[in-house]
């Protein structure tokens, strides 16, 4: 349980550091200081500071709740226990497996419906969606072709 707790340890430097730079991110986003590149309109710009800052509040959230279970862990041995269980759980494990390879199946499926009604409507949609299917096909194959290996 020690190496454990050294190992929640290091997570909670980690969490506390990204949580860090994401505020400082949403701030910044917030005052508008970053801007995107191409300004297309002030309009563009507005709505994608408006999505960064909502994106980095949503992350940052997710990880103070993080940071707080680890901390109540540091001092509560009963939570540590159930922090151990379910890091080490392979039911949950194998659940998460099953449900991602399945949702992948599900989202390439669907693309490939996305690419053909989107290529009767706007070039560069079609292509960016025939853009993300291919990368996530590739990154599939190749990830089976290493755990095949590793296995």
């Amino acid at each position: 349980m020690e190496t454990y707790r050294k190992k929640l340890k290091i997570q909670s430097i980690f969490l506390a550091l990204a949580l860090v730079v994401l505020i400082a991110v949403q701030v910044l986003a917030y005052l508008e200081t970053i801007t995107p590149i191409a300004l297309e309109s002030e309009r563009w710009s507005g709505l994608w500071n408006g999505f960064i800052a909502g994106a980095c509040l949503g992350l940052s959230i997710l990880f103070f709740i993080g940071l707080l279970n680890n901390i109540r862990a540091f001092f509560r041995e009963d939570a540590l226990k159930k922090l151990y269980i379910k890091a080490h759980d392979e039911r949950n494990a194998q659940i998460a497996v099953h449900a991602q390879s399945m949702g992948c199946r599900i989202f390439l499926s669907a693309m490939l419906v996305v690419i053909i009604v989107a290529g009767y409507f706007h070039v560069l949609v079609c292509l960016t969606c025939l853009a993300v299917t291919v990368a996530l096909s590739l990154t599939v194959a190749l990830c089976k072709l290493y755990y095949c290996r590793k296995l």
